[in-house]
């Protein structure tokens, strides 16, 4: 139980965290008056997330449950 319960969950943030990092991709920087060189930190910073919340999913898709 407590393992379906930690694959879900992590399945679950998984998908919070490449959404944030899809939003925070086409958003950019929030400064006021961003350069391109912040620009292109908040790229860099958006696909680290995204590329986190793949291997947060992984890691809850390689958990196995029992099936009854």
């Amino acid at each position: 139980m407590v393992l379906k319960i930690l694959k879900y969950s992590l399945i679950t943030a998984a998908a919070g965290i490449i959404l944030a990092g899809i939003l925070y991709a086409f958003n950019g920087s929030l400064e006021a008056f961003p350069t391109d060189e912040q620009q292109g930190k908040a790229r860099i910073g958006a696909g680290l997330i995204i590329i986190l919340g793949v291997i947060t999913g992984a890691a809850g898709l390689l958990i196995k449950t029992k099936r009854k």
